[in-house]
């Protein structure tokens, strides 16, 4: 509930002594909505600020997160998670992920089967620059938008209930 996120946060403030920027909350499913209230009423709480590694996991089949019932292709487009990368992007890579193109090469790799995205990370090199990236081809940003979103998220084949596989749990690599 509401007011018992709100319990945690303030206990974990004021008798603790953490400071805002240093919570992070985790939420699955029904939780999803107090830990949005947490991060609306808590402003220093936000992922994007989070600048060390992570990686999302997209349920393919989940029901509950999509905007739009249809086939699994349309109810994928509008699985939430794919908002969630998308901000990410935008807020650690904004000289990147700035226009409609780099939203559409988002898309497109979002939307990419797992043999798709083999060849469309074929070329990521093994350290990403980040520095001249306004000098970089249509293609090339292309591959390295690509590149990050191999590395912020893995889709995982299930539906909203089922647990995640432990494989998944690897402490993520930082770029």
């Amino acid at each position: 509930t509401v007011a018992s996120i709100d319990a945690v946060i303030q206990y974990a403030i004021h008798k603790l002594g953490f400071e805002e920027e240093q919570i992070v909350i985790y939420a699955w499913s029904i939780g999803g909505f107090p830990a949005t209230w947490a991060a609306a009423n808590y402003p220093n709480i936000k992922l994007t600020a989070y600048n060390g590694p992570l990686v999302l996991i997209r349920r393919t089949q989940d029901e509950m997160i999509i905007t739009t019932e249809g086939t699994s292709e349309e109810r994928l487009a509008t699985n939430r998670a794919n908002n969630l990368l998308k901000s990410i992007l935008r807020a650690r890579h904004p000289n990147l992920i700035n226009d409609d193109d780099a939203e559409l090469a988002v898309d497109v790799w979002l939307a990419a089967t797992p043999l798709e995205r083999i060849s469309l990370t074929k070329d990521c090199p093994k350290t990403l620059a980040m520095d001249n990236i306004e000098n970089l081809t249509k293609q090339n940003r292309n591959i390295l938008i690509h590149c990050l979103c191999s590395k912020y998220l893995v889709d995982f084949d299930s539906s909203h209930n089922t647990p995640l596989d432990l494989s998944l749990f690897t402490v993520p690599s930082s770029f």
